[in-house]
């Protein structure tokens, strides 16, 4: 009875920590997003997404080159690599812009639709079977999106589609990543997607370069470190608890995110906002749920 006990609190113990991690990665998250939204208001977004991956290239050069060496550059599906550079690319590019004229926490959460589409796509492409659980949490997610927009008002305008199509890029990276994670080591499918995504900006540099003064390039080193502590963060938290424990709390990046867009940006979500806000996360929390049944 005692080794079943000492067995059962060693695993809260550990699920305590990997929630504490995926909490904390998801507060960075938020805040480097915040970051973004205040520099993409100032500077054209392509110009803030090039120094972001360029940052990005050079702390993974540091952290993993010494270890790696030409490992770090090494790919068996260069192909699947290339389709995750054109994903992240257009993920970073449409939300940067979107928050141009979105609220962050709206913005966020439109986002958190990416799980929906990974459900989509993986019934398309992989003709996997959707529950009647996972249509509710579908029909939710997409009513909130209209609460959170409101056809016929002010927010309603192209730009509202942008953090929309982030997601779906971002649902491509996700099953793009689960593809190459099966041949190529995690730091280097990192890197690869870092330095395509920096070199594909950079032949589009010269139409919108500025001269940026010192403090920038600061800043976006500090978000630069705040994603990369966060993904670091991420990918340990899940060594100490599984998928299905951790999934739910990457929804307090929503909430983090309003925090967020209220401190830095004197924005509050009004009430239909905050229905909507509500109904995506409950959709997708059904979501996981289900995942976790499974």
């Amino acid at each position: 009875m005692s080794a079943d006990k000492g067995h059962s609190a060693a695993y809260v113990d550990r699920a305590a920590l990997g929630v504490t991690l995926i909490v904390t990665a998801v507060l960075l998250f938020s805040i480097q997003d915040g970051i973004a939204k205040y520099l993409s208001m100032v500077y054209a977004p392509l110009l803030i997404a090039w120094m972001r991956f360029l940052v990005q290239v050079l702390m993974l050069t540091v952290l993993y080159g010494p270890k790696l060496k030409l490992d770090l550059v090494r790919t068996r599906v260069p192909g699947w690599q290339f389709l995750r550079v054109i994903c992240m690319v257009g993920a970073n590019l449409t939300f940067l812009v979107g928050l141009r004229y979105i609220p962050l926490g709206e913005a966020t959460a439109i986002f958190f639709l990416s799980p929906i589409f990974v459900l989509l796509l993986s019934r398309w492409l992989l003709s996997e079977r959707i529950t009647a659980l996972q249509v509710i949490s579908i029909v939710m997610s997409l009513v909130g999106v209209l609460m959170i927009v409101r056809p016929g008002t002010a927010l309603f305008t192209p730009a509202a589609l942008l953090p929309l199509c982030s997601a779906f890029f971002i649902a491509g990276y996700q099953m793009l990543t689960r593809k190459v994670m099966a041949t190529d080591h995690a730091a280097a499918s990192m890197f690869l997607v870092s330095l395509g995504a920096c070199l594909l900006l950079t032949l589009a540099l010269p139409f919108f370069w500025t001269m940026l003064p010192l403090v920038v390039w600061v800043i976006v080193f500090v978000q630069g470190i705040f994603a990369l502590v966060g993904h670091l963060l991420m990918a340990n938290a899940y060594r100490f608890a599984s998928a299905a424990v951790l999934a739910p709390f990457t929804y307090f990046q929503i909430v983090f995110s309003a925090i967020v867009g209220f401190l830095a940006f004197s924005h509050v979500p009004n009430w239909w906002a905050g229905v909507g806000i509500g109904l995506v996360t409950a959709g997708g929390l059904m979501f996981v749920a289900r995942l976790r049944h499974q």
